[in-house]
Formats: structure tokens, sequence, C-alpha cells
């Protein structure tokens, strides 16, 4: 017994943690190395459009998903833009103070990563046009260009509400208001 000491449990200095393999590759970085997730935002903080005086966004925006409601839209009004070309057609079944809208862009616009950036521009410049000088019972399809890529954020919405007042005056049901 005389030849045994005492030994703490204790470590004297800390060590490292043990490398494991993650599922996915370990991405030569050592364990613990991420830094942790930075807040994001409350709430978004964009360019939005000033309505009209006395004029507040009335109507909510509904996703058109299905390829009939692209065709029927097709087969109605179609206006054109240098960046954009809109299809308007009366809803099916309309709901009160909703109107609907579909998103597209063809291979010609480009590759994946540009048709999806141009329907990205396209869903901003539709949320900021359409619940103010939307018509209720129409479903839109706005169709990207390759102008939609290049144009400035302000030419993308100007050719919006010239396409949309062009079409509303075709369906002979316009707003009073009128549009920007």
């Amino acid at each position: 017994m005389g030849h045994e000491t005492h030994v703490s449990a204790e470590q004297d200095r800390p060590q490292a943690p043990p490398w494991l393999p993650l599922a996915h590759g370990d991405q030569e970085r050592p364990q613990g190395s991420v830094p942790p997730p930075r807040p994001w935002p409350e709430e978004t903080v964009g360019l939005n459009l000033a309505p009209k005086p006395g004029k507040t966004p009335d109507l909510v925006l509904d996703r058109l998903k299905t390829r009939a409601d692209f065709l029927r839209a097709q087969r109605g009004i179609r206006r054109s833009a240098p960046s954009l070309s809109l299809e308007v057609c009366a809803t099916p079944v309309p709901v009160p103070g909703r109107i609907r809208v579909g998103f597209t862009a063809s291979r010609k616009v480009g590759n994946a990563v540009a048709r999806n950036r141009a329907k990205r521009r396209l869903r901003e410049a539709a949320a900021a046009l359409l619940p103010l000088y939307g018509e209720d019972g129409n479903d839109y399809v706005l169709v990207a260009r390759k102008a939609t890529l290049e144009r400035p954020w302000a030419g993308l919405l100007s050719d919006l509400s010239s396409v949309l007042q062009a079409a509303h005056a075709k369906s002979g049901r316009s707003k009073p208001g009128g549009l920007p």
C-alpha cells in the first residue's frame, strides 16, 4: 500500500475535443469553429412604391400553381412591354378582395439562375403594383423576357404599370383611379 499514490481525477489543463468526422465530411475545419448564427432582421427593408394619396392596398395576392390556370391565362388578354409580357383572364371562381398571379420564364431568358432571378424581379414588381392597381376577379401571369434582367427597377415598374393599364382598358373594366 505504500507504493500507491493519490491521483486527482481533475485535469490540469483543458484538452481539445475529440475529432469526429461529420456525416458530410469534416470540410477541413476544426470542431466547434463555426460561429453562432447571426440575428436576422425582423422586418424586410426594401423599395416600396408609395400608394396614391387616400389609396390603400385592398387586394391580396394568391399564386397560380396549376398548368391549367397558366394555359387559361394564355388564351386571355395579352399585352407586352420591353421587359415583360402580361396575360390576363377572368378567375373561374372569383373571391372578393383576392387576385391570383403567376410567373414564368422560358429558356430564352437564360439558364436556371437567370430565369429564377427574372422571376424574383417580377414577383417584387407584382407585389408592389398589383395590390394597388389590380382588379379582383382576374388572374395575372407575368412572363419574363431577356430585358427583365437588365432593365432598371424603375423601368420594370413602368413597364408593368403600362401593360396593366393597357390590359384593363382592353377588358373595359378599368378602375376610375387609373394607374401611375
